[in-house]
């Protein structure tokens, strides 16, 4: 699953003009991707994007030369490991701050509404004029 690609593009740089290289395909058919395989790349001196295929299996790179200078490109084999993050984990039992005001809050609306509803009841009903016409 891991690809050197080093030596490949630094076969390619230093070419003097018209026929200087600035950018290329690499395809390697038949090349299952793993988890290490490289999907992207970049330096000062290259960059590289790959696209991995499944069905056929293959791995293709974008790759532009941003040096000519075959002694400065270098490709890592590997990705750059990816920064794990920890999750924080609340005790058992506890409940944050957002759900205990959440409750509360919900606490007052229905008390609100129940209020409400029971002071109509016992006025008699509506209190308008209008109200009592119909």
């Amino acid at each position: 699953g891991a690809v050197n690609l080093t030596p490949i593009v630094q076969a390619f740089a230093g070419v003097p003009e018209p026929h200087t290289i600035r950018g290329m395909t690499i395809t390697f058919e038949g090349l299952k991707a793993g988890p290490k395989t490289l999907q992207h790349y970049n330096s000062d001196a290259v960059t590289v994007q790959g696209r991995i295929d499944v069905n056929p299996p293959s791995v293709e790179y974008n790759v532009g030369l941003l040096s000519q200078s075959p002694g400065e490109i270098k490709v890592e084999n590997e990705p750059a490991p990816v920064e794990k993050r920890t999750r924080q984990v609340e005790q058992p039992g506890t409940i944050p701050a957002l759900t205990w005001t959440l409750i509360i809050l919900t606490g007052l609306a229905a008390g609100a509404l129940v209020y409400f509803f029971v002071i109509k009841r016992l006025s008699g009903g509506p209190s308008t004029p209008a109200a009592r016409r119909l």
